[in-house]
């Protein structure tokens, strides 16, 4: 649950995930990706007409977020003053001025956060310095090492602060299985659930709108279906080309369902949607909740330490699968021993017990962490450029007009 303010040391008037109280004397406010926590205030009357008092005043996100904002009713009236950024592409965005300072404009590079579709972080480059919001972000460890965003042409950018996503950053979650290790892992229990029988089908409990479209994904392609889902979904991943084309709103066409928030009591035999699914058919259900949250739980009142595990069976039918929307503790310190930023501050309160002081120690002890990745980078760096002064000087010898006689 994010709890950052929305502010930026760095950039005054510019408003991050959260759109209400003093973020709405900003004039140029940004949304990372559609999840409640980070959209405080978005739908609001006063945000609308802060919005439309000002003819250069805008709301940026990324084309797939603007995608799953417009397709809340309630959001539709933001359209006019939604502007599209291109992703990897540092975009020039005017911050107009307000009655406490003037005009500005800075360099914004959206870059994918893997969190959920649409998610970026914001890289704003510019007279005030460089700062890195994450927004709520999952990478793999080693992933940051390839992002353009943070290199210049000789060597890493300098960055004066990164504002990250420390949801997972307690000790319980040092080493939660990376997404992809999930998936793989949850592939095999799907496809043999359903290798049972025609009437054996599988349930999908999602507590969150969105985020989980990379399982279903990965399950539509590896078990060759086509993951059921309500109609308006349907109608929002068709326009996103990644996922076009694995989902379907007829519960009759698939046997894998994530049609529906779990919020009845769990069944063996029934499945969750309409009732023309049902077709007078008993079915044999494998009830499947994907989070990260119980496993961490879990860990955190036991004694050992280190991984988190990745499935588990409740005696009621609920099978639990590890999948995370979240860096974990090793992943968020892969990024920011990476980066060395002048300052590191967290955007989220851990759901463990901890205070931010605590957070805030924890991020800096990350700066003193040895990164093989930026080693290496620096040390290719350092190495091509000595290459490049001998070449130079080699090329430079060869000059007819500078040979010597002999």
């Amino acid at each position: 649950m994010s709890s950052f303010c929305g502010q930026l040391n760095e950039y005054k008037n510019i408003a991050i995930d959260r759109f209400d109280g003093k973020n709405l004397q900003c004039s140029a406010f940004f949304l990372s990706h559609c999840h409640s926590d980070h959209m405080v205030g978005l739908k609001s009357i006063p945000f609308l007409k802060h919005l439309q008092s000002s003819k250069d005043v805008y709301l940026y996100c990324s084309k797939v977020t603007k995608i799953l904002l417009l397709a809340d009713e309630e959001c539709r009236p933001l359209e006019k003053y939604m502007q599209i950024l291109e992703i990897g592409l540092a975009n020039l965005v005017k911050v107009p001025s307000t009655n406490h300072s003037e005009e500005y404009y800075v360099n914004v590079t959206l870059i994918p956060a893997g969190h959920c579709p649409g998610s970026v972080m914001f890289l704003f480059e510019g007279k005030d310095g460089t700062a890195l919001y994450t927004g709520d972000f999952c990478w793999e460890v080693g992933q940051a090492s390839k992002v353009l965003a943070f290199q210049s042409e000789k060597s890493l950018k300098k960055i004066d602060s990164v504002y990250v996503d420390t949801t997972f950053c307690i000790a319980e979650a040092y080493n939660i299985p990376s997404r992809s290790e999930c998936v793989d892992l949850t592939i095999p229990i799907v496809s043999d659930w359903l290798s049972l029988s025609s009437s054996h089908v599988v349930v999908i409990i999602c507590p969150a709108k969105y985020g989980y479209e990379y399982l279903f994904k990965k399950l539509a392609q590896q078990l060759d279906t086509k993951v059921h889902v309500p109609d308006w979904k349907v109608d929002i991943y068709d326009q996103i080309p990644d996922l076009a084309g694995y989902f379907t709103s007829d519960p009759l066409l698939s046997r894998i369902h994530a049609c529906k928030f779990y919020t009845q009591k769990l069944s063996r035999s029934t499945l969750p949607c309409s009732p023309t699914a049902h077709d007078s058919k008993q079915y044999q259900v494998l009830n499947i909740k994907p989070s990260t949250m119980w496993f961490t739980a879990q860990k955190k009142s036991s004694t050992s330490q280190g991984h988190v595990g990745v499935t588990a069976v409740n005696p009621k039918g609920l099978n639990r699968i590890c999948y995370t929307m979240h860096s974990s503790y090793r992943e968020i310190r892969d990024l920011i021993s990476f980066l060395q930023p002048k300052s590191v501050l967290p955007s989220v309160l851990p759901f463990s017990d901890e205070c931010w002081d605590i957070v805030q120690e924890r991020l800096k002890s990350f700066l003193s962490f040895p990164n093989k990745e930026r080693n290496k980078f620096i040390q290719t760096v350092t190495t091509n450029n000595v290459l490049g002064t001998l070449r130079k000087i080699k090329s430079s010898a060869l000059k007819p007009n500078q040979h010597h006689s002999v």
